[in-house]
């Protein structure tokens, strides 16, 4: 590994760090989580560079000890049940984790955060066969040594001269008037001056104990592979606070007189997280260090071990309950508020839910109350008793707390099995188990196709058709491949729905019955809302478990979408009000959309960018009628995951990010005419209140409307 193999290190830690900083900032704010999916995530793959680094490190000869030390990370054992993972890709990473943490959990040395001066510690082992390391403990030794002879030295120079100047003052009279104070004799002051000759204590700048010794020495000349490695796990450690400030820690190279003594031997940057520190104060740092009198003290009373302890920077970990919260969606509707507790486990608890039946809101039948309280009681009873939900129609699935409810625990990984021999594939837990029954997929298809088509001509259920969405993608990624193909049609019956449904939306917008835009905000949420919905479904183009090509149509399909909902935000008169369930969705919508990009990129440039001028024509009225267009597309940079794209139709400019959703002609996305125009008189009285959502027209200053007004839609 050696140098180019710290250099690598070294990125991963610099990447790690940004990334740490990025993900909590994003999943979790105000000191709670707002996104259990997106800090699930980050668990999961803060664990995968961990175990990752570690592998690397036991696969070098020099640190091949690290295959007997344990890793121990508070309570992470227990939070692997509570991670949303909505792929099959995520439940086996977490699957493998789990086995490999569990295994180095069980360890019999100590970890590299904690015990360090212990007899077993990797640090101690590792600078007690590093000859390196030992020739630097012999020079530090040495240095001591000598440094205590020097002041064993001093002091006994000071004594005898304190002797001299005492027996100078026993020849001498005492010649000073009682009555005037003010001017001392020769005698008095001489015994003043002897009486005052003090010498600094020393204080060993090393411990004595060999151990503790080695282990400092460690610490100044570790491995910076080591200490890479060691830096991550730490402030993983410390998650949600990964640097924890500890004012009341010394450090050792930063205090005197160790830091004197030290200092040339550290090797570490200045830069790295963990470091060596001591909760005690050094003693010459303390009101003990006063210079003494050689006249009353012994000189052993000028010389002193190290006191300052051997330890690192102490981790501050984050209580499991709370933890266990921020992967935990929160209630907010006052219907259900009071059944926080039912949503937060598996555990069989429908005792509870029924003597909490006093509390159950008048808007709510006792039935749907106990319904929902029991729906997570037995993780092995999740699926059956969505089953039965489906087939009973007893709770409204068009509920945000419904929803978030049922996500919550289909897309939870649930308890841990010990034994992988027992499941049917070791990466699925026995929550989910259900799934890999052909027999019971093929239940669950008929009845989510019957209530896709009951509700196929009410686009006001949209929240209905999110969860429908979800489940179907969650059947989708863990079924087996017997029954992908009919997961598969009910999943692009789920986003045709949903095409449909925006549709009927946009002709209700074009042609509003009033001019509310308090009521045309509403409808374009919603249109949003389905957006993402139809979004989620093309992550069944990133499952590696099926062979499903991704098709010119689909792109097509995909980039209206994206373009859809981006249209609808930016022409909201107010900040889209979405809630933190549906905005989380659509931070799973957009990781789709990132997902499957190098495989949109990959078929964009295959077809010499054919797709996009398909596109152009569908969405640019001014070419909606002249068929397609050679737009000259270039990709803007070549980075894998940037969806910027340029062209060009005639003297206009055009640019599409195929992430964003953003399509400008000439710099101008799609917006409202200005109030320069729509406040005339003369535009008044031939449109009315009439709203057209416009588009930069061939020429500056001019205007296309998007859609076509009048009804046979032509004129724009």
């Amino acid at each position: 590994m050696s140098e180019k193999g710290y250099e690598c290190f070294e990125n991963l830690q610099s990447f790690y760090e940004d990334y740490q900083q990025a993900a909590l900032n994003f999943y979790y704010s105000n000191n709670k989580s707002t996104d259990p999916i997106g800090y699930s995530r980050f668990i999961l793959t803060s664990l995968t560079i961990i175990c990752l680094m570690h592998k690397r490190l036991c696969e070098d000869k020099r640190f091949e000890r690290l295959k007997l030390h344990a890793i121990r990370i508070p309570h992470i054992l227990d939070l692997f049940e509570l991670l949303i993972l909505p792929n099959r890709d995520d439940m086996i990473r977490a699957r493998n984790l789990y086995d490999y943490f569990r295994e180095f959990n069980d360890k019999q040395y100590p970890d590299l955060i904690s015990n360090i001066e212990s007899t077993n510690a990797f640090g101690v082992y590792f600078a007690d066969q590093s000859q390196k390391m030992n020739e630097t403990l012999q020079k530090i030794q040495d240095q001591v040594e000598q440094d205590r002879k020097d002041k064993i030295k001093e002091v006994n120079n000071e004594k005898e001269r304190y002797e001299q100047l005492m027996k100078k003052a026993y020849d001498l009279k005492c010649e000073c008037d009682v009555n005037f104070n003010l001017q001392k004799c020769d005698r008095c002051t001489t015994i003043k001056k002897a009486n005052n000759i003090k010498v600094d204590i020393y204080e060993c700048p090393i411990p004595s104990q060999r151990e503790s010794a080695l282990a400092v020495i460690f610490e100044l000349q570790m491995p910076n592979e080591i200490r890479c490695f060691r830096d991550i796990l730490w402030q993983f450690v410390n998650r949600p606070n990964p640097n924890p400030s500890h004012h009341c820690m010394h450090e050792w190279v930063s205090v005197s007189p160790h830091s004197a003594k030290l200092r040339q031997f550290y090797q570490g940057s200045h830069k790295c997280k963990v470091k060596l520190v001591s909760a005690t104060q050094s003693i010459s740092q303390s009101h003990f260090s006063t210079p003494r009198q050689v006249v009353s003290a012994p000189v052993d009373e000028f010389l002193y071990e190290n006191s300052l302890r051997v330890q690192i920077s102490p981790t501050k970990i984050t209580e499991f309950q709370d933890e266990c919260r921020t992967l935990t969606p929160e209630l907010t509707d006052s219907n259900y508020k009071d059944l926080q507790f039912s949503i937060n486990t598996t555990q069989c608890i429908q005792n509870k839910v029924i003597a909490e039946l006093s509390k159950c809101s008048l808007q709510l039948k006792p039935a749907q109350f106990i319904e929902f309280g029991s729906f997570r009681s037995g993780h092995r009873l999740q699926w059956w008793n969505l089953l039965s939900i489906l087939e009973l129609d007893s709770s409204s699935m068009n509920e945000e707390s419904v929803a978030i409810l049922i996500t919550h625990a289909l897309l939870q990984y649930g308890p841990m099995t010990m034994n992988r021999e027992t499941l049917i594939y070791p990466w699925c837990p026995e929550s989910h188990q259900q799934l890999l029954d052909d027999h019971f997929v093929d239940e669950l298809i008929v009845r989510l196709e019957r209530h896709l088509k009951d509700c196929e001509c009410n686009w006001q259920n949209d929240l209905l058709l999110v969860t429908i969405t979800i489940i179907a993608m969650r059947v989708f990624t863990i079924c087996n491949s017997t029954r992908k193909n009919q997961m598969i049609n009910l999943v692009i019956k789920c986003r045709n729905v949903g095409d449909k449904w925006i549709q009927l939306i946009s002709e209700s917008i074009q042609n509003p019955s009033s001019s509310d835009s308090d009521k045309m905000d509403i409808l374009r949420d919603k249109i949003v809302i389905i957006g993402v919905a139809c979004l989620l479904t093309f992550s069944m183009y990133t499952d590696y478990s099926n062979s499903f090509a991704l098709s010119n149509e689909n792109v097509i399909s995909l980039l209206t979408l994206v373009t859809t909902i981006h249209d609808n935000m930016n022409l909201s008169k107010k900040k889209t009000n979405m809630s933190i369930f549906m905005r989380n969705i659509m931070r799973s919508s957009e990781r789709v959309l990132v997902s499957i990009h190098p495989t949109v990129s990959e078929l964009l440039e295959k077809n010499s960018y054919e797709i996009l001028n398909e596109f152009c024509a569908s969405y640019w009225a001014v070419i909606q009628n002249k068929g397609k267009i050679n737009g000259k597309w270039k990709k803007r940079n070549k980075h894998l995951y940037d969806g910027w794209y340029d062209g060009e139709y005639e003297s206009n400019k055009i640019s599409i990010d195929c992430l964003k959703g953003i399509f400008s002609i000439n710099d101008m996305t799609i917006k409202f005419l200005p109030d320069r125009i729509t406040s005339d008189k003369l535009f008044f009285r031939v449109f009315g209140h009439h709203i057209f959502e416009v588009q930069a027209a061939q020429s500056k200053d001019t205007y296309i409307t998007k859609h076509g007004y009048h009804a046979n839609g032509k004129v724009h």
